[in-house]
């Protein structure tokens, strides 16, 4: 604990040397010299938080792609085990659409076109909770698949519990019929 103190003490020495030798050369008062060197150190701390917040979303942001990866691998294996022929992956679609009159595209990419049966699916590979059924993203995702991708049924490969799910919208039955 001694060693503790010692550093404390000359850490506080050394900055009321530093509030001294400032507010005697600047002509200022000690007491303001001390809220510029409290307002210095506080932007520094809060750099400092904002660079390691930064730097944690990197690293939760590769955590995910790897672990995206990882779904995408056991995907592809639980769908070819279960007699799927893998057409593409990582395909691409450009999608047109009318913003206020103004025609626009933009691209979607799904992880799997398969092939069984002679029908077409589009396959999309989850690992984790955004595999589960009832997660609204991953829902929007194939909903948007169901409607974009010209094939015969959608699939969620659920490659933590390894499982293939058909994914059917009978809303959209419905419209085409």
């Amino acid at each position: 604990m001694t060693i503790l103190s010692d550093i404390l003490t000359v850490l506080g020495n050394i900055l009321s040397s530093m509030v001294a030798g400032a507010s005697s050369l600047l002509g200022i008062d000690p007491a303001l010299a001390w809220l510029g060197l409290l307002s210095l150190g506080l932007a520094l701390l809060l750099w400092a938080g904002w660079r390691l917040n930064r730097w944690w979303q990197g690293v939760r942001f590769g955590m995910s792609r790897r672990k995206g990866k990882r779904g995408e691998d056991i995907g592809a294996e639980l769908l070819e085990d279960a007699g799927y022929t893998i057409l593409d992956d990582q395909s691409e679609l450009e999608v047109e659409w009318i913003v206020d009159g103004v025609s626009e595209t933009y691209e979607v990419r799904a992880d799997f076109l398969v092939e069984r049966d002679g029908l077409k699916y589009v396959a999309d590979a989850k690992f984790g909770k955004v595999a589960e059924i009832g997660n609204a993203g991953t829902r929007r995702q194939l909903l948007e698949y169901a409607v974009v991708y010209d094939c015969d049924g959608v699939l969620l490969v659920n490659a933590s519990e390894k499982r293939i799910h058909k994914i059917d919208f009978p809303l959209l039955s419905k419209r085409a019929g």
